[in-house]
């Protein structure tokens, strides 16, 4: 573990529940692992820095993960990046693992890709895939179209409003940080369901679909299953403009979070 202490790796990711998710795994297995929330801030970083892999969510504000991919690529040409080697591992977080995202992520110049929400396991195995050298010619993606699609996932899950017990078994019975995260995301989902409401009586359905993309991952990492769930919803509302039920649905987040708020404070550990 020594040794992984100085393998560092990049998270980009605009869900600051996620990111908080991503940084402890890493950081509990050895690593040392740094964070930006837009695709603008990687560019920056990797300039100044090096790392052993990069870890990004394709959907961030400013510079979306396909366009920062194919940047890094030509920065790799151009001799202009920090990072370990010639080539810079890029691994892409994925809410559908369909065949149309899967080839954009793969034509952008994307190495694997990770499906969303994030899981211990399935993190440390893809780090270890990859870090700290490149695999051999013929490794295999772990993500397909013909087994995993993360949409489906959603959609198949148990509408209870959180396992707690799941959610603290992802992090090793660490009750404390656990609690931490909780506070950071309700903190943000509040926030985030302000922007939403002022965005539909505004008609602003790309604010819609950002901010309900976001609160769709923060809930899948805490296993709050009901409301990743209607966070798709909204999301899918804010895609195809379809807003008249949308207010609706804030409501029924918003009483959810409440019920998630009295779960978290009347847990206890055995």
């Amino acid at each position: 573990m020594d040794d992984q202490k100085h393998i560092r790796i990049l998270i980009a990711e605009s869900c600051s529940v996620s990111r908080l998710v991503a940084a402890k795994h890493l950081e509990k297995a050895g690593y040392t692992a740094d964070i930006v929330d837009n695709g603008r801030q990687v560019l920056e970083t990797i300039q100044s820095k090096n790392y052993a892999l990069l870890l990004m969510d394709i959907q961030m504000p400013v510079m979306d993960g396909y366009d920062v991919s194919r940047a890094i690529r030509k920065m790799e040409k151009e001799k202009s990046i920090a990072a370990i080697g010639n080539h810079l591992p890029i691994i892409a977080m994925v809410d559908y693992a369909d065949e149309e995202h899967l080839a954009g992520c793969y034509a952008a110049g994307m190495d694997d890709c990770l499906a969303k929400p994030l899981r211990k396991d399935n993190l440390l195995a893809m780090i270890k895939k990859w870090v700290p050298r490149n695999p051999p010619e013929n490794a295999i993606p772990c993500c397909n179209p013909a087994t995993s699609k993360t949409s489906d996932r959603h959609a198949s899950q148990s509408p209870s409003t959180m396992n707690m017990e799941r959610a603290l078994a992802e992090f090793d019975g660490n009750w404390t940080f656990l609690k931490g995260v909780f506070s950071e995301f309700f903190k943000q989902v509040h926030q985030q369901l302000s922007l939403i409401v002022e965005a539909i009586n505004r008609g602003d359905t790309e604010t819609i679909r950002a901010q309900a993309h976001s609160i769709k991952g923060g809930a899948a990492n805490l296993t709050a299953d009901s409301l990743a769930k209607l966070a798709i919803d909204l999301e899918t509302r804010g895609k195809t403009g379809d807003l008249d039920d949308a207010q609706e649905i804030v409501r029924q987040m918003e009483n959810i979070i409440q019920q998630l708020k009295i779960s978290v404070d009347e847990f206890r550990t055995i």
